[in-house]
């Protein structure tokens, strides 16, 4: 799965835009009174207006060579967001390293190494290595059938997990993170799960879908 653009919701634009184009350094790609969207690799985010929302997970796809310097490059910018005392926690399992930290409105932001992504000529991160928008995370008080319509309209599969408490949907290069709220809480820092909405347009089995995740409601459009 290919996230091409993910929509987030945000009642202070103007201290979001200041942290991903001040203080993170995105290139901030357009703006209005109601909105703004940055470039994140081969993906688009875009904070949209709205005052009533709840804060999410999301992570960016960085190369598996520069996990290190990137918590080094994260570190002169803002807090990290540890695992015990570790600032780089281990996925041996999906061949990854990550790196928590909260933006501007308590998101929680992830930057995920993973070796199955491609590999740069750089040997310091900057925010051009950014490789995309590597997973969102779906918040329900009930998986399995989130899972059904998803794997039924756009044949999305399971890649780790189960269907109580936690399970990854996706591939290596995009994931929906689905928890129970009422089971499992955010990791790393065992943050209570809010029920939180978005918009993405994915790319899934070489079909184009825009799948929103509003009011605890799932819909899912088909594109082409």
């Amino acid at each position: 799965m290919i996230i091409k653009h993910l929509s987030l919701f945000s009642n202070n634009l103007e201290e979001q835009k200041r942290f991903y184009c001040d203080v993170l350094g995105f290139e901030l790609l357009s703006e209005n009174r109601h909105s703004f969207e940055i470039k994140a690799g081969l993906s688009i985010l875009k904070f949209i207006k709205f005052t009533q929302f709840q804060p999410n997970h999301f992570a960016f796809g960085i190369p598996f060579s520069l996990y290190s310097s990137a918590a080094s490059w994260l570190k002169e910018r803002v807090e990290l967001l540890k695992d015990g005392d570790q600032e780089i926690v281990d996925f041996p399992a999906w061949e990854a390293k990550a790196i928590y930290f909260y933006d501007a409105d308590n998101n929680i932001c992830e930057f995920i190494a993973r070796k199955e992504l491609p590999e740069t000529e750089a040997t310091r991160f900057d925010i051009h290595q950014i490789y995309n928008i590597a997973e969102i995370g779906l918040v329900t008080d009930k998986i399995q059938p989130i899972f059904d319509q998803l794997h039924q309209q756009t044949k999305v599969r399971m890649y780790d997990g189960s269907l109580k408490k936690f399970l990854a949907v996706g591939d290596f290069k995009g994931l929906f993170i689905c928890i129970d709220k009422n089971q499992k809480d955010w990791f790393p820092i065992h943050e209570k799960a809010e029920i939180a909405d978005f918009i993405i347009h994915a790319e899934i089995e070489d079909r184009d879908y825009e799948i929103s995740y509003l009011q605890q409601k799932l819909k899912i459009e088909s594109l082409n």
